[in-house]
C-alpha cells in the first residue's frame, strides 16, 4: 500500500509462535485496520519482533526527491510480551492511555450499500475509569454538525452513541470528535455511502462498467455492456471486439482490427438499443486507424 506523508499512522507487529501478523491503521480511525498481513515463517518459533525502514533504489537515485533513501520516524514506539487490548472486532487501543476513542462503529469505513435506517452507532471509551465530555461529543457529517441528534446513553468512560437521521443514496464524509474533561481530543474519521440497487435503475444514474479493462498485456474492450443483460461476448482468434443479443438466439459482431491497446484508446459507437425484455443492443468498433 502507499501511505501518505501528511498523515499519522500506527504500525502493529505481533508473533505468537511461527504465525507473524502486521497491521496498518491510519490514525484517524483506529477501529480498523488499512491492510493486515499474516505470515507464517517455522524458520523462527520464537524471538524478538522489530519494525525497520529500508530504500530499494540504487545508489545513483539516493538524492532523488521522489524516488530517494526511505526517510520514516516511529513515534511512541512500545515493545511488549502481550498485544494491545482489542478495542471492537478489530480496532486498537490509543497509544496515550485513557484517551477517549470510538470503538464497535457502525457502518464501517469505506462502506457501501449501507441502510440508511441504521443510523450511525459506536461507543465511546477511554479503556479506563477515565471520563468523557458528553457535552463535547460531536458528529460531523459532509461538514455540517448534526451532533444535536446524537442519543446518548452508558457511563461516562463507555458511553453508547446513536445517530438516526441519515439520507438514502448519499455518500457521507464523517468525522466523530471525542474529548474528556482534560481537554484532551481525538477524531475518528471514516466514508461510507448510502446507496440503494434501486436507485441505479433510475434515470438520474449513469453506470459506468469498467470491469476487464486491462488484460492481455494492454487489451481492453470499449463500451462494455451493463452486467443487467444477458449478453453472449466472446472473442475470435485476430478479431476484436464481439457483442450479441439478449435474446435465446446469440448472435456474433466481429471486427477485423486487432483489440487496441490502452495507448491508443477508442470509442465504440452504439447503433441502437431498446428495452433489455427480449430485445437486443449492439456496439461496434470504429474502422481501424
Amino acid at each position: 500500500m502507499t501511505l501518505d506523508p501528511t498523515r499519522r499512522y500506527r504500525f502493529i507487529v505481533s508473533g505468537v509462535a511461527s504465525t507473524l501478523v502486521g497491521q496498518v491503521y491510519d490514525y484517524s480511525d483506529l477501529t480498523t485496520p488499512l491492510v493486515t498481513i499474516s505470515a507464517d515463517d517455522s524458520s523462527y518459533p520464537g524471538g524478538v519482533l522489530g519494525v525497520f525502514d529500508f530504500s530499494r533504489v540504487g545508489a545513483a537515485d539516493y538524492t532523488n526527491p521522489t524516488t530517494g533513501k526511505a526517510d520514516v520516524t516511529f513515534d511512541n514506539y512500545y515493545a511488549s510480551t502481550n498485544g494491545p487490548v482489542p478495542v471492537g472486532l478489530q480496532g486498537t487501543p490509543h497509544p496515550v492511555p485513557g484517551m477517549p476513542q470510538v470503538a464497535d462503529r457502525s457502518p464501517d469505513a469505506r462502506a457501501n450499500f449501507y441502510a440508511y435506517t441504521n443510523g450511525i452507532a459506536f461507543t465511546a471509551t477511554t479503556l479506563t475509569t477515565n471520563a468523557i465530555n458528553t457535552n463535547s461529543v460531536k458528529l460531523y457529517l459532509n461538514g455540517a454538525d448534526v451532533s444535536s441528534g446524537l442519543e446518548l446513553s452508558g457511563t461516562a468512560s463507555n458511553l453508547d452513541v446513536a445517530f438516526s437521521g441519515l439520507a438514502p443514496n448519499t455518500v457521507y464524509d464523517s468525522r466523530i470528535v471525542l474529548s474528556d474533561f482534560a481537554g484532551r481530543t481525538s477524531t475518528n474519521e471514516f466514508t461510507f455511502d448510502t446507496f440503494e440497487e434501486d436507485y441505479f435503475e433510475s434515470p438520474a444514474v449513469k453506470v459506468i462498467e469498467a470491469e476487464d479493462y486491462n488484460y492481455g498485456g494492454g487489451q481492453f474492450q470499449d463500451n462494455r455492456l451493463r452486467p443487467a443483460w444477458t449478453i453472449w461476448a466472446r472473442k475470435s482468434m485476430g478479431t476484436g471486439l464481439v457483442t450479441s443479443t439478449s435474446s435465446a438466439r446469440p448472435e456474433l459482431i466481429t471486427s477485423t482490427a486487432p483489440l487496441r491497446s490502452a495507448a491508443a484508446p477508442s470509442i465504440a459507437r452504439p447503433i441502437w438499443s431498446a428495452p433489455r425484455q427480449g430485445r437486443r443492443m449492439k456496439s461496434r468498433l470504429p474502422p481501424p486507424p
